[in-house]
């Protein structure tokens, strides 16, 4: 009876919190690039710093759900591939000042698909940029590696206009940005 009570503990204890439970998870690395256009030429702005706090229920190893997922990106630290003259302006135009991050947060997942050893979300979300906060469906690709991390891939294109920026410029007006920009978006979480 004493071993049978020790068997139930063990499985209690060490066995079934590992099956079935939400797990904490944190970003161990981040790549971020936003591509744009302009009247002159395209350009891209990289940044490798983010703060990711997530939330996620893992069965057998399987993604299920995902409970809260919050992402902040510092503005200043979004960097240009044509320079300072552009990050200045990018960071003029987010009023980078006032409001420091961009910051996304998942209000709710509509759908978990399993495509092989994939996982596509579909998902509600609410993205802050420069203080203005709008409702984006966002789908991302799911890899859960073998050493435990978690990779998201994210691509995503948007309109400034969405967000009431006004559009950089330089030059007086002579080289002026595009409306659109395509996201892309590749996280690795680990947990915590």
């Amino acid at each position: 009876m004493a071993s049978r009570n020790y068997l139930i503990l063990f499985i209690l204890i060490y066995i079934a919190p590992n099956t079935f439970s939400q797990r904490n998870y944190s970003n161990s690395s981040s790549k971020i690039i936003v591509r744009g256009t302009s009247n002159l030429h395209n350009w891209n702005l990289l940044t490798n710093k983010s703060k990711v706090n997530m939330v996620m229920t893992i069965d057998s190893g399987q993604l299920k759900s995902i409970q809260y997922l919050s992402i902040e990106i510092p503005v200043k630290s979004l960097k240009s591939s044509e320079g300072k003259v552009m990050d200045n302006n990018t960071y003029k135009s987010l009023n980078a000042e006032k409001f420091p991050n961009i910051v996304y947060k998942l209000e709710k997942v509509n759908r978990v698909t399993k495509n092989g050893d994939k996982y596509i979300l579909s998902t509600i979300g609410t993205l802050s940029i420069a203080g203005v906060t709008k409702k984006i469906k966002i789908t991302a690709m799911v890899v859960i590696k073998s050493d435990g991390t978690i990779d998201f891939k994210v691509q995503k294109k948007i309109k400034m206009s969405y967000f009431n920026l006004k559009l950089p410029s330089s030059l007086l007006g002579w080289i002026k940005t595009g409306d659109e920009l395509y996201i892309m978006f590749d996280l690795i979480v680990k947990q915590t």
